[in-house]
C-alpha cells in the first residue's frame, strides 16, 4: 500500500510539474503567434499601400532584386529554424 501511495504521490506531482511546464510553453507560444500576426499585419499593410504590378511594369530590375533578396532571407531562416543540432555525443569519425 505504501509503495503504491508513493508511487501515485509521485505520479501526481509529475503531472503538476508538467502542468505548469505546458502552461509555461503555451505562453511563450502565444507570444510568438502575437508577434507574428503583428507582423504579418505590417506586411499586408505594407502590400496594400504598393501596387506591385504596376512597380514590376515600371521598374522590373528594382522589384526583381527585392523579390529575390526576400526569398534568399526566407530560405535562410527555414534553413536556420529546421536545422538539426549536432548531436554532443556523436564524435567525428577519422
Amino acid at each position: 500500500m505504501e509503495q503504491a501511495a508513493s508511487s501515485q504521490k509521485q505520479t501526481i506531482d509529475t503531472l503538476i510539474a508538467d502542468a505548469a511546464k505546458f502552461q509555461e510553453l503555451n505562453r511563450e507560444l502565444n507570444t510568438k503567434l502575437e508577434a507574428a500576426n503583428n507582423y504579418k499585419n505590417t506586411l499586408i499593410d505594407k502590400l496594400r499601400k504598393h501596387d506591385l504590378a504596376k512597380l514590376s511594369l515600371k521598374k522590373p530590375g528594382l522589384v526583381e532584386r527585392k523579390i529575390n533578396a526576400g526569398t534568399e532571407k526566407l530560405f535562410e531562416s527555414f534553413e536556420e529554424i529546421s536545422a538539426l543540432e549536432p548531436d554532443p555525443t556523436d564524435t567525428p569519425s577519422e
